[in-house]
């Protein structure tokens, strides 16, 4: 053999082995480059058709394998993993839709009260109550600074579950009803569940086969169907839910996007849910985005640089405002054992002070 040949042969082994190489990293990481592709090009990857063949779909539940063992056992990961998945299964059905949540009785009012006067609702928690946070990277920037706040104030612990680009219309990549229901199954002590999320959200979804159209009433449906699930799982599960609006957003489709993704939630959550919307909160007072705001006097910059994240003065803001929605429920007085009570009431009554002498 020649060296020219040589060349070649060496070339083509080389073509081979990062094909093979290539070839395999799709394989290992089918799900991960399908989400990324239903993300960026809203529509099924075409990898979905290799979902037929079990040897394909194999590398799924290898890496899941793999994912347990690296997280060790009892792990909060191995419990979204169960709703992960299922959600990542060929073929999975889409989420069933859910009958509207009935409306919590209200409390009578007399004419002349005028309901602007009304005290906002609150949630009232306890030292032994948790507090479940669930969103995207909207909810990772807020959620560290209201649990410290919580536990700081109150001695509320609480669980983080917030993950950067998930949503409720991709739930091939992370579902998060399934999620939320393990979480509130592995933490029964949960009272108050706090929702960010819907950033990655406002475009077209696959159900099952069905293409649900961002924009029509079949999108609108399906997606309030997915939002009351989770609170439906709060409410069974004896916890309360407050929904956070997302801010205005600097890109004018995309924003005219996340105005009707929430009016969408605003009005199908209704009584299931607080619901607090953010635009005056985080804008300057006309509906239009602003990058900053004048905050106690000074203008301050509330947005990110990407005109869609917040700024950590926007961070704080925003979580302060949430905080005055929760209440602390004031701390039982500790029970005296009996051995205790016994030893008070042998004890002789505790003489009172002696008078000051008369000047």
């Amino acid at each position: 053999m020649n060296a020219h040949a040589g060349r070649r042969v060496g070339a083509a082994g080389l073509f081979a082995a990062l094909a093979l190489t290539g070839a395999l990293t799709l394989w290992f990481g089918q799900d991960s480059f399908n989400a990324w592709w239903l993300q960026t090009w809203h529509q099924r990857s075409p990898l979905e058709r290799l979902n037929a063949w079990p040897q394909w779909r194999s590398a799924a539940a290898l890496r899941a394998r793999l994912q347990a063992w690296h997280d060790g056992p009892a792990s909060m990961e191995q419990a979204v993993a169960a709703g992960l998945a299922a959600a990542s299964a060929p073929e999975a059905p889409g989420i069933p839709e859910l009958p509207p949540v009935p409306p919590a009785p209200e409390a009578p009012q007399t004419p002349d009260a005028p309901q602007e006067n009304a005290a906002p609702p609150v949630i009232r928690l306890a030292a032994a109550d948790k507090v479940l946070f669930v969103g995207d990277s909207m909810m990772q920037s807020i959620a560290p600074l209201l649990q410290r706040t919580l536990l700081r104030e109150g001695g509320i612990r609480s669980i983080n579950l917030s993950r950067h680009s998930t949503g409720l219309t991709n739930a091939a990549y992370f579902n998060w009803p399934q999620a939320v229901e393990a979480a509130l199954r592995q933490h029964p002590d949960t009272r108050l569940v706090v929702v960010f999320l819907g950033a990655n959200d406002p475009w077209d979804f696959f159900e099952s086969r069905s293409r649900k159209r961002f924009g029509t009433p079949e999108w609108d449906e399906a997606y309030a169907a997915r939002a009351l699930r989770i609170t439906r799982a709060a409410r069974q599960a004896g916890a309360s839910v407050i929904w956070i609006g997302l801010p205005l957003m600097r890109a004018n489709d995309y924003g005219q996007r996340i105005r009707r993704l929430n009016a969408v939630l605003a009005q199908n959550l209704d009584a299931a849910a607080l619901w607090l919307p953010t635009e005056e909160l985080l804008g300057d007072g006309t509906p239009s985005y602003a990058d900053s705001i004048r905050l106690e006097g000074k203008l301050t910059r509330v947005r990110h640089t990407d005109g869609i994240h917040l700024a950590l003065p926007g961070q704080r803001r925003l979580a302060s405002h949430v905080r005055q929605f929760i209440e602390y429920a004031p701390a039982a007085a500790p029970k005296a054992d009996a051995k205790t009570s016994a030893e008070a009431a042998a004890r002789p009554p505790a003489m009172p002070p002696n008078p000051a002498p008369a000047l």
